[in-house]
């Protein structure tokens, strides 16, 4: 699932993000282990992340984005994931 906002906020269409990898709306300059940190609660090695990011809009540009993230389970599953992010650089 990908909120309509979302996708707005990136510049992408919601269906260009459906399957995409989390790290599509990472920028290449954001912090190695601020990115493991998220990539690790998307796929369920942590429960939860809370951290500043910058982020990579569809047209190359960046913003930068306080991030919330935690992992959904069900059980020993790992279901996906739920995140909030606010623009902090607007």
């Amino acid at each position: 699932y990908v909120n309509s906002q979302f996708a707005e906020i990136f510049g992408y269409l919601r269906e260009e993000l459906l399957g995409q990898s989390p790290e599509i709306i990472l920028s290449e300059t954001a912090d190695d282990s601020t990115i493991e940190a998220f990539l690790d609660t998307t796929e369920g090695e942590r429960r939860t992340c809370n951290t500043t990011v910058t982020g990579l809009e569809s047209n190359g540009g960046e913003i930068e984005l306080e991030l919330y993230a935690g992992s959904l389970h069900h059980g020993n599953l790992t279901d996906g994931c739920i995140g909030l992010l606010w623009q902090t650089d607007s």
